[in-house]
C-alpha cells in the first residue's frame, strides 16, 4: 500500500547473483520505491532517470545501489500502473539490467563475497512498496537474457539449478506466510500485503 506493507525475506548470495521477476506501481513518488531492501548495501529500487533526485523525480527506471557505492540507474523510463518484467544479473564484475526480457543496462560493479537483501517491498515503514509483485525468483547464478525471456514467459518450476528462491504468491487472501516453491525453504512473513487477483501477461 506504499504506507507500511512487506514480505520479510532474508537471503544471501556469494559473487553472481539472478533476481527476476514482475512489479507493477501504482504511483511513482520519493519513498514508496523498494523493490528490494538490502542491509549489506545492494538495495534494488526505483530510482530517477539519470540517477538525480528521487524528490524531483519525474521519471523513473529501475536502479540498484552497489556495494562498491555507486548508484546505477536503467534507461527504460516505466509507467504507472502497468506489469514490467525484470531481472537483474551480477556476473563478476558486471551488472546488467533487462526489462521485458530485452537488454536495458549494463554498469561496472565490483563483484563480492557475500551480499544479503530483505523484506520484499521495503523496510518496515520505510520505503514501501505501492503496487504489486508477481513471480518473484533469486539465483546464485548467471542467467542468460533467453533464459530470462523464458522465465518471462513462463515461471520456474521450482527445481531449477541454481535457483535459491521463488515465490507465486498463490497464497490467496488471509495468508501470513509467501511460500518459496523450492526445496530450500526460503519462506516470507507478510506483514500487512493483502493478496490481489492482478496478474502479469503471460503464456502459460
Amino acid at each position: 500500500d506504499g504506507v507500511d506493507d512487506y514480505i520479510g525475506l532474508n537471503l544471501s548470495v556469494i559473487n553472481d547473483f539472478s533476481f527476476v521477476g514482475w512489479f507493477y506501481h501504482n504511483q511513482f513518488q520519493n519513498g514508496n520505491n523498494y523493490i528490494f531492501s538490502s542491509p549489506s548495501g545492494s538495495t534494488i529500487r526505483l530510482g530517477a532517470l539519470g540517477c538525480g533526485s528521487t524528490s524531483q523525480a519525474t521519471q523513473w527506471v529501475l536502479s540498484m545501489n552497489g556495494q562498491s557505492g555507486g548508484n546505477h540507474c536503467g534507461n527504460y523510463t516505466l509507467q504507472n500502473g502497468e506489469w514490467v518484467h525484470f531481472a537483474i544479473i551480477q556476473n563478476g564484475d558486471s551488472l546488467t539490467f533487462y526489462i521485458n526480457g530485452q537488454l536495458d543496462a549494463t554498469f561496472y560493479e565490483p563483484s563480492v563475497s557475500l551480499r544479503t537483501f530483505s523484506n520484499l517491498g521495503g523496510n518496515p515503514n520505510q520505503n514501501i512498496w505501492n503496487g504489486y509483485m508477481d513471480n518473484i525468483s533469486f539465483w546464485d547464478t548467471v542467467l542468460i537474457q533467453t533464459e530470462i525471456q523464458q522465465y518471462m514467459n513462463c515461471p520456474p518450476a521450482g527445481n531449477e539449478a541454481g535457483l535459491v528462491g521463488y515465490w507465486n504468491f498463490e497464497e490467496g487472501p488471509g495468508s501470513t506466510v509467501v511460500l518459496d516453491q523450492t526445496p530450500n525453504g526460503n519462506n516470507g512473513t507478510i506483514n500487512g500485503a493483502i493478496y490481489n487477483s492482478n496478474v502479469p501477461p503471460q503464456s502459460c
